[in-house]
């Protein structure tokens, strides 16, 4: 004797969880531990994430997996990010993409040179990993 199988209701998933291809993040930062930590953290949002270490890192990670996120760290070596945000923002200056940084003090000097650059957002260290993962989920709404 076979029992009949109950049927799931269909449930519709929302768009943000189950995007037709997952949203991609690229963290860029010098402390690996908080780079891979991030992109963890990132993951369980089912965003596609790739870390990189240091700034000759960020053109190859965003030439190959074209992110919808970048997440940088301006702390460490400020002049040679901002350098490289630029020649990103001149290469790519069409894309949709939204670059996050992260500075060390927070000066108005150091936000107005991340904007300048070309960073969307800028925020001041430590961000805690559920800060980070709420900016990247209001980017991609």
């Amino acid at each position: 004797m076979m029992l009949p199988v109950p049927r799931r209701p269909s449930v519709p998933v929302p768009s943000f969880f189950a995007p037709e291809r997952p949203c991609c993040v690229v963290v860029i930062d010098p402390d690996h531990a908080w780079a891979d930590g991030l992109c963890g953290a990132l993951g369980q949002d089912l965003f596609e994430v790739h870390a990189g270490y240091g700034w000759a890192d960020l053109e190859r990670l965003v030439d190959v997996q074209s992110p919808t996120v970048l997440v940088v760290d301006l702390g460490t070596d400020a002049e040679a990010g901002l350098a490289a945000i630029r020649r990103l923002r001149l290469v790519h200056a069409s894309d949709a993409l939204r670059v996050v940084a992260t500075v060390g003090h927070g000066r108005p000097a150091e936000i107005a040179a991340g904007r300048r650059a070309g960073c969307d957002t800028c925020l001041v260290r430590p961000v805690s990993f559920e800060a980070l993962r709420e900016i990247v989920r209001q980017v991609v709404r």
